[in-house]
């Protein structure tokens, strides 16, 4: 019994069917990636507290410092720590005190830093923050935080001890996670 159509309409859906699945097997073979630079040329920042507009921007890597994101963010005078150059994934908490203003520094939230593309530290992440991760399990997670109580991950290939987690989802994690020597004791 023949297809409605004859057998050109099932020769075109054959065609079609092979045509669709060899760019799918092609696409999962090689990746679909963007090519990735080493040194952005903006600098990811949140800036929050007592400003005028707090939020998250990207300043020029050659002017990523505490006083201008600062700037940016609406608030000039600051002097502390005013040249000190930022790193993406930073945030600037702005207080306003008895004497003026007081800045913490410290890091983005894990969404934001993965959000924006920035990895975040096994050293120092929260289970939840790590739960961020693509294909990331509860046990894994688990893992690396309780891993790090006695001695600091080195590098996210270290993962691979942890019972489950092979060469693959090492490769996989090492897109979102890094292990931070700032983490370190």
């Amino acid at each position: 019994m023949s297809p409605p159509g004859g057998h050109k309409t099932y020769l075109a859906i054959l065609l079609v069917a092979v045509v669709v699945f060899s760019m799918l097997l092609r696409r999962s073979f090689f990746g679909a990636q963007p090519p990735r630079s080493d040194a952005p040329a903006t600098v990811a920042v949140e800036v929050s507290g007592e400003v005028p507009s707090p939020g998250i921007y990207l300043v020029s890597r050659d002017r990523a410092t505490v006083s201008n994101a600062l700037l940016t963010a609406g608030l000039s005078g600051i002097e502390a720590d005013g040249m000190r150059k930022l790193e993406s994934g930073e945030s600037l908490a702005v207080v306003k005190t008895e004497n003026g203003f007081r800045v913490i520094a410290g890091q983005m939230q894990a969404s934001a830093r993965l959000a924006l593309g920035l990895k975040i530290d096994v050293n120092s992440a929260s289970e939840e923050d790590l739960m961020l991760v693509p294909q990331m399990r509860p046990e894994f997670a688990a893992a690396i935080v309780k891993g790090r109580i006695d001695r600091p991950w080195e590098k996210v290939e270290d993962l691979a001890q942890i019972h489950g987690i092979g060469p693959k989802t090492v490769q996989k994690f090492e897109e979102f996670l890094d292990a931070s020597p700032r983490g370190r004791k």
